[in-house]
């Protein structure tokens, strides 16, 4: 039943209309977590990265709104939980999400079926992108509605980043002609449409993970010159595709960093002033304008309020807000998921690859990009990046579950 669930969860996320994705993940791993707690062969080492993470929030959220409380005389579950209850309902979903994905075989599905699903989504967006004539930003676009709903190009960007490390580990880390052809042909499918769908930074990151990957295999001696030489071949293909469709686009790369540069300076210069607590959960919009930091540091401001919501950068908005032990403890835990995945021995090794990278493209796409921001609790991204965390943690899980 629960596996049932979090496959409906997961096909919603992906393709469905707008829902309340966050708490309906919350109550899909409170069922599977009390599943868990129930059953005395469970295995229920948690990342303690991640709780320090979620610690580090409330006790910035319980400071910042302390003195709310004090005036009104009444503790309000709202006041001081409301702006971290995000953070609550993932720490519920990856360990109930975790015990579901317990076994080898249920992890391996989870890789194929996410795969598939990122592939027929890149498969409706060039469609999508087909009916425009490839030309962005025109009026009247045709969107396919479950292209639509992914709220714009740079979310879309970041299912194709971790798609792409989920379909190439098939060709690299498995032998055999048609694992090695099934997985190029998709992963070069998967980055000329990233190409297509024009989101700079996601394809900056679709063109470095290849390579990370076959560094990786490279050293741990896990592949041969011929793979690397395919794999290459490939993504030379699909970059070649992609560029050409990207210049009748006419789309340009303008800088590396996109004009992000002004609004991360903008969010040091916060954290450097307020390095313990950080401004609070979902304080750094307030904060960056009421503070002076806009006008100071980002040149277009007040004429254009853009990185007033965000700091388009998940490290630097994480030290902003919960301080230097809520960062130091995110950052340690994508470093441990990436890494548990890819030495868990008791999966198979190209689920494990593929679920390690997936992470690994996850936390360089949020170098760009700040999703967790957003307010709406029907936010697609938070809950797919919760799938990945959760898959990690049963990977870390299986090999002393099988050892048992």
């Amino acid at each position: 039943m629960a596996l049932a669930a979090l496959g409906w969860l997961g096909w919603q996320i992906m393709f469905g209309d707008f829902q309340p994705f966050e708490v309906e993940a919350f109550w899909i791993g409170a069922v599977a977590t009390i599943a868990c707690l129930a059953d005395p062969g469970a295995v229920r080492r948690f990342p303690a990265a991640l709780v320090l993470y979620v610690l580090a929030a409330v006790v910035s959220s319980f400071v910042h709104n302390w003195h709310d409380v004090n005036r009104d005389g009444v503790f309000a579950w709202s006041l001081v939980f409301g702006p971290v209850d995000y953070l609550l309902y993932m720490l519920v979903f990856v360990f109930g999400a975790a015990y579901v994905l317990r076994t080898r075989q249920r992890q391996a599905w989870f890789v194929v079926l996410l795969s598939a699903a990122i592939v027929v989504l890149a498969g409706q967006l060039l469609f999508d992108r087909a009916v425009s004539a490839f030309v962005y930003n025109r009026a009247d676009r045709t969107f396919i509605p479950s292209v639509s709903q992914w709220s714009g190009l740079h979310q879309l960007g970041l299912v194709f980043v971790v798609g792409l490390p989920l379909c190439l580990s098939v060709s690299m880390a498995r032998s055999g002609f048609w694992s090695t052809l099934s997985g190029l042909v998709l992963a070069a499918f998967l980055m000329g449409v990233g190409w297509i769908n024009g989101s700079k930074s996601g394809i900056l990151i679709m063109g470095v993970l290849p390579l990370l990957m076959g560094a990786a295999l490279r050293v741990s001696g896990g592949t041969g010159r011929v793979t690397l030489r395919r794999t290459v071949v490939a993504i030379v293909a699909a970059l070649c595709c992609g560029m050409a469709v990207f210049a009748v686009s006419g789309m340009a790369f303008t800088s590396l960093t996109g004009d992000r540069a002004p609004i991360w300076n903008a969010a040091w210069h916060m954290f450097l002033d307020h390095p313990w607590f950080g401004v609070g959960p979902r304080g750094y919009s307030d904060a960056v304008q009421l503070g002076g930091y806009a006008e100071q540091f980002i040149p277009w401001f007040p004429e254009n309020r853009g990185g007033t919501e965000n700091a388009h950068n998940l490290a630097l908005q994480t030290a902003v807000e919960t301080g230097l032990v809520g960062v130091v403890s995110l950052m340690w835990f994508f470093v441990w998921a990436a890494r548990s995945s890819y030495v868990a021995r008791g999966g198979a090794r190209a689920v494990s690859f593929a679920v390690s990278f997936a992470i690994v493209g996850l936390g360089l796409r949020f170098l760009f990009d700040n999703f967790w921001a957003l307010d709406f609790f029907t936010d697609r991204i938070k809950p797919f990046a919760w799938f990945l965390f959760a898959a990690a943690v049963a990977l870390a899980r299986l090999p002393e579950r099988e050892s048992a």
